[in-house]
């Protein structure tokens, strides 16, 4: 009752309105059923399909030195890592099942950003962080000719649970590790806002690309990577150089990268 109805008839008569001037209440508009396809319900193969194109092109490559990507599909060392390679959890963010989000692959069905890869490039192998380091230490796994694919970025969180003092990339530290064995460093971001990344680490980074949340639809990504799409994704704001820049305002002059930017493969 604190609202009173005469707003209520007020805010529907706006609606009702607009929908006459767009011709949706004519009798031949109104009766007209949706068309039923067999077979297409919600989650079937043509919505992921779409869904997998959308996150394709919504990708926005930040860096690219001496064009890497697109990746070959015939490439004999490429080793996934990081914590969001195999987790749709990470990729779905929150808001997703649960008020929170969740993490693992347990709670829906889709594509990871390594089954995306290995789809891609069948040769591609998934290693743990800490086995990674340990091979390379050891030498049995050599850093010259190798391609190490990092997928690092946010868990999820909602409303004041992802407020945060200190918003820098994760997996810093391995960049420049993987980097100074002589692989070739690509680093895929999965995140709803801009992470910042110091000069330094973007040095050791031989190819950015801003991911997103891409959802169930990880194979999107690969898409990209290993070049079934074409980059073409562009930033819809300005990414911060560092932690003083995280407000908007603060961006108008020297971001990290500017507003619209996007490299194309």
């Amino acid at each position: 009752g604190a609202l009173p109805l005469a707003r209520v008839d007020d805010a529907v008569r706006r609606i009702l309105r607009v929908k006459a001037r767009l011709g949706l209440l004519r009798t031949a508009n109104a009766a007209a059923p949706l068309p039923i396809r067999t077979g297409c319900v919600p989650g079937c193969a043509e919505h992921r399909s779409l869904a997998r194109l959308s996150v394709a092109k919504s990708c926005v490559l930040l860096r690219n030195e001496g064009a890497l990507l697109p990746l070959q599909s015939g490439a004999r060392e490429v080793l996934v890592t990081g914590r969001g390679a195999h987790d749709l959890g990470m990729q779905c963010g929150g808001w997703s099942i649960g008020w929170n989000g969740f993490t693992g692959n347990a709670a829906t069905m889709g594509t990871t950003l390594w089954e995306g890869v290995r789809e891609a490039c069948p040769a591609a192998r998934l290693v743990e962080q800490a086995e990674l380091l340990d091979a390379l230490a050891s030498g049995a796994i050599k850093g010259q000719g190798a391609t190490a694919l990092i997928c690092t970025g946010e868990r999820p969180y909602v409303e004041g649970g992802g407020d945060s003092s200190d918003l820098h990339m994760p997996d810093a530290d391995l960049v420049r590790t993987l980097k100074a064995h002589g692989l070739a460093v690509v680093v895929v971001l999965v995140c709803g806002r801009p992470l910042v990344i110091p000069l330094e680490v973007m040095e050791s980074i031989d190819a950015l690309l801003s991911a997103w949340l891409p959802g169930t639809e990880g194979g999107g990504v690969a898409d990209v990577l290993f070049g079934r799409c074409r980059a073409s994704g562009k930033l819809s704001f300005s990414w911060p150089c560092d932690m003083q820049q995280m407000r908007l305002e603060e961006r108008r002059k020297n971001p990290r990268f500017p507003f619209g930017f996007g490299l194309r493969t």
